[in-house]
């Protein structure tokens, strides 16, 4: 249970962290920040839009899949340390 907790706010971390990574990356490159599909004011093109959203994609993709492995791999060291190291 403390695991599945854990996984899933690290996993959320991991997101913003990633989506803040993304869009300053199109910012250094593009010189503008990246589209955001909620911005009606925004021109960017179609291919602007698509390339933003698969870069987005697939950065916090694997930033979750990252964090998901992590977190269960520590709290499985800590579950062999604790039945390893009785109190």
């Amino acid at each position: 249970m403390v695991a599945k907790i854990a996984g899933a706010a690290v996993t959320i971390l991991a997101a913003m962290v990633a989506r803040q990574v993304v869009n300053q990356a199109w910012k250094a490159f593009a010189g503008r920040p990246a589209p955001q599909p909620d911005n009606a004011d925004d021109d960017s093109s179609l291919g602007e839009l698509v390339a933003a959203a698969a870069a987005m994609g697939a950065v916090v993709g694997v930033s979750r899949v990252l964090a998901t492995r992590g977190t269960t791999r520590y709290v499985a060291k800590i579950e062999r340390k604790r039945r390893t190291d009785p109190l």
